[in-house]
């Protein structure tokens, strides 16, 4: 190997030490605080629903009270969800989605979801943790928020949107 290509490795390899690092404090196991400041990227916009507010790249279409993602959009943030599910054209699993909804009154989020995580001073219940979670589900409940927040598609992408959930 040439000196130049042992540099661009080591490079890439710190790189990704501070990047696992900054995930690694900001999620921390339930009983612990976090002093994480959410870091949103100067090209996001930031939209409220309920007691929560979450960012999502300007290319995102954002729809309310429908569960019709834009299969035209780079992804879609669905704030709300209507009272009678719309008939949808098919929707592949592959489209990046996010929803927030109303955290359902009755639901046993404790036994849907593993062991809690902080996140933003949050408590959050996340699932599903079976490992046959084929379709690529994430959801993530927020008791003091009163929220559900569920994601499809690359999990990459649905899980940095999902950490910068905070209170309004």
């Amino acid at each position: 190997m040439n000196i130049r290509r042992i540099a661009t490795i080591l490079a890439s390899l710190i790189v990704a030490a501070t990047v696992c690092t900054a995930c690694a404090s900001a999620t921390t196991t339930e009983g612990t605080s976090t002093s994480h400041t959410v870091r949103i990227p100067s090209r996001w916009n930031t939209y409220a629903y309920a007691k929560a507010k979450i960012s999502v790249p300007r290319s995102w279409a954002v729809i309310r009270d429908s569960n019709c993602p834009d299969a035209s959009a780079l992804g879609t943030l669905e704030l709300g969800i209507p009272k009678v599910l719309s008939n949808c054209t098919e929707i592949s699993p592959a489209i990046n989605t996010v929803t927030l909804s109303s955290l359902t009154a009755g639901t046993n989020y404790k036994a849907l979801s593993c062991s809690p995580v902080n996140v933003n001073e949050l408590l959050v219940y996340v699932g599903p943790c079976s490992t046959s979670n084929a379709p690529g589900i994430i959801e993530w409940f927020i008791p003091t928020l009163g929220v559900e927040a569920t994601g499809t598609g690359s999990r990459t992408v649905v899980d940095r949107i999902l950490h910068t959930l905070r209170r309004k």
